[in-house]
């Protein structure tokens, strides 16, 4: 191959790379909130519901059972209505 074939496929390759991804911040209240509708609901819906991976609504779930069972939980200071 020539330089300028080479200097083409370089300049095709680094157009494909692709960007970081967007990450999505969540306020500790609004983490509750869907870990605790994951929890009600499940991890799909949640998912769906509040636009974001399985995985991510799991997470949620999980921190919040966790915290819910220990008693560190404070939904109150966190701003949760939990009666919803």
């Amino acid at each position: 191959q020539t330089q300028s074939a080479v200097d083409e496929e370089l300049r095709a390759v680094a157009q494909k790379r692709r960007r970081a991804p967007f990450y999505t911040h969540y306020t500790p209240k609004a983490k509750i909130r869907i870990g605790r509708w994951a929890a009600k609901h499940g991890n799909i819906k949640a998912s769906v519901k509040f636009n974001m991976p399985e995985s991510t609504a799991r997470g949620f779930k999980k921190k919040y059972l966790a915290l819910a069972e220990s008693g560190d939980l404070n939904l109150r200071s966190a701003g949760v209505n939990h009666s919803r």
